[in-house]
């Protein structure tokens, strides 16, 4: 139909007249498409009605809670409008991420619960003895926190890094001299709300990476040297030095990984089949203090930095090809969201005659072709990689075979 009326009849100095009929104004509701907003637009339009419904309020109130449900709305169609015009820069690196991500967890080179749970018991008894960590059933703790370290906790807080939503409750959980419960598992987090979950962007990690000055994005997996694992395959069995180092590499995209090198004790050569399970097998070893004599240890670090230059320079090769195709899929994703850009305000200038809006059009699309050009430019200057690393962590383990297990249907 070329005329489309809509009949909206509201009794006169009602809720809907003085709070919806605004609303539904100001989002212009009947004027344009609200396409995707249809269902947000539902929930909070429901969410008002109750708020208003179920309270006494004044028309200043009322006034208040519309405006609240309007900013809200227009955020998250400015989320959605900004998501659809860079939805193209991301179409095509799913398959780069999913790469990255895989060789990650299956090289056990991402920083577990269990490690997490190490370095922040760890800071308690050096750095707080009088505060603890006391492990109870099925991942729960037990953080009873002294004013020593409340206020280091705190201190992390210095430049309103953290909102206060995360900040206000945790201090309020820290006064509790008996303590609260604490886990460090994401899903029984998910499970159990009231439990406080300690990860890697926790004020109380944060406070131990200061305390140990970490960088950033790499925890220390031990401070001893000496590892036992256990292992169903015969081709692991054996003793290793290990030589973890942390490399970084600056690109479009910043690399930060830990990198092992494993050499056989007995033959002093790398064997790059155990570094794959290495990782994942230290977060489950036991350990010990027990280095074994007869080697020598300054000669196996040396050849592991030969070992690492090697594999260094491997590296550096693999990551300019994968910076590559990461720049040259996201010129390619802004060039194609410029061009709808230019298209759309093209076919405006077809078809409208006011000069003002051909002159805005124009402007737009002379503007678009340089914004276009620099955000290409910036992406150009990044072609370059660099790929440096040092040694974080050595020490030895013995993986000794352990039975099968068996599985029957």
């Amino acid at each position: 139909s070329e005329r489309i009326r809509v009949y909206s009849l509201v009794l006169n100095d009602t809720i809907e007249e003085r709070i919806l009929g605004r609303l539904y104004k100001r989002i212009r509701v009947f004027q344009e498409s609200i396409g995707d907003l249809e269902a947000i637009l539902g929930d909070e339009i429901s969410k008002l009605q109750r708020e208003v419904f179920q309270a006494q309020l004044t028309p200043e109130q009322e006034e208040e809670k519309a405006e609240a449900t309007l900013m809200s709305i227009e955020f998250k169609r400015t989320e959605m409008e900004s998501f659809q015009e860079n939805q193209d820069r991301l179409m095509g690196q799913d398959i780069i991420f999913q790469q990255q991500f895989d060789e990650m967890k299956d090289g056990g080179k991402f920083v577990s619960d269990a490690e997490i749970r190490a370095l922040v018991d760890e800071f308690i008894k050096e750095a707080c003895p009088t505060s603890s960590l006391r492990a109870r059933k099925g991942n729960i703790f037990t953080l009873r926190t002294t004013r020593d370290l409340q206020g280091l906790v705190l201190r992390t807080d210095r430049s309103g890094r953290y909102p206060p939503a995360i900040m206000a409750p945790l201090r309020e959980k820290m006064r509790n001299a008996q303590g609260f419960p604490v886990t460090f598992d994401g899903e029984l987090a998910l499970q159990r709300p009231l439990l406080e979950l300690i990860n890697l962007q926790h004020p109380l990690v944060q406070a131990a990476r200061e305390h140990f000055e970490l960088d950033s994005e790499v925890l220390p997996l031990l401070r001893l040297g000496s590892a036992k694992a256990k292992t169903v395959n015969p081709d692991l069995t054996g003793e290793y030095g290990f030589f973890i180092y942390h490399i970084r590499g600056t690109g479009v995209e910043r690399l930060s990984s830990l990198v092992p090198i494993i050499i056989d004790l007995e033959t002093g050569r790398r064997v790059e089949y155990v570094e794959t399970d290495l990782m994942s097998s230290l977060q489950g070893a036991n350990f010990e203090n027990h280095i074994p004599s007869g080697f020598d240890w300054r000669e196996l670090e040396a050849l592991s930095r030969d070992y690492f230059g090697a594999h260094r320079d491997f590296l550096q090769t693999e990551m300019e090809t994968r910076n590559n195709a990461v720049i040259d899929t996201r010129i390619a994703g802004l060039r194609q969201t410029s061009t709808a850009r230019v298209n759309r305000w093209r076919e405006t200038l077809e078809r409208v005659k006011e000069t003002n809006i051909r002159r805005m059009r124009r402007a737009q699309i002379s503007n678009e072709e340089i914004r276009l050009q620099s955000e290409i430019d910036e992406l150009e200057s990044k072609r370059g990689v660099d790929v440096s690393g040092s040694l974080v962590l050595a020490g030895y383990i013995k993986y000794d075979q352990a039975a099968a297990m068996l599985s029957s249907e």
